[in-house]
């Protein structure tokens, strides 16, 4: 028997980031919800992630346990700088 697999995306502003994990905090039903995709060789990464910074990542979930296929980063984190 295979196991169930799902695949889906996320947005979400970073707020935990090392070699082996990512967490993403969201907005969902008006509520902040933190979810964390694992890391690996495979997945492919375009733009300089950082905390702060808001990605999407595309990912596959075995029952459980979400593994990051991509991750892109939308927008960079702010810097705090008065800009304009």
């Amino acid at each position: 028997m295979s196991e169930y697999v799902r695949t889906g995306k996320a947005k979400g502003r970073v707020v935990e980031f090392d070699r082996t994990s990512l967490t993403l905090e969201m907005q969902k039903k008006g509520q902040a919800v933190r979810a964390t995709y694992l890391i690996d060789a495979g997945t492919k990464t375009k733009g300089n992630v950082e905390l702060g910074a808001e990605v999407e990542v595309k990912y596959r979930e075995v029952p459980g346990t979400f593994f990051a296929t991509s991750i892109e980063v939308k927008k960079p984190p702010q810097t705090g700088k008065a800009g304009k």
